[in-house]
């Protein structure tokens, strides 16, 4: 065997070792299902405690929610609705959510 055809042995299983070696790395990944996530109630209890002057009558919808990268706990698209100035008003969020000894705390990013 010569050594080109040595090299391109060689050069191939390296390709296959690192393309299997990052499937197992990215495949292993902790999920979503793993994650601590507030309920709805909670999620806005906290929320309007973070903020409680700024949005009278809050409610609050989950979305999406991934562990947060800024600090504890996860990190969550919200949509939020409030009485505002002339009216209900309604915005989306992107919310974090750690858990303290005493419940949820809300940290708003967005």
């Amino acid at each position: 065997m010569n050594s080109i055809t040595s090299s391109a042995i060689a050069l191939v299983i390296g390709i296959a070792m690192g393309v299997g070696g990052t499937y197992a790395l990215t495949s292993s990944a902790p999920g979503n299902s793993q994650l601590e996530i507030p309920t709805e109630e909670e999620a806005r209890a906290s929320l309007q405690a973070a903020k409680p002057n700024d949005w009278p009558n809050l409610q609050l919808s989950l979305g999406q929610c991934d562990k947060d990268t800024l600090g504890p706990g996860v990190r969550c698209a919200v949509d939020v609705t409030y009485d505002g100035l002339g009216g209900q008003r309604k915005r989306q969020s992107i919310v974090g959510f750690s858990q303290t000894p005493s419940g949820w705390m809300a940290s708003l990013y967005q």
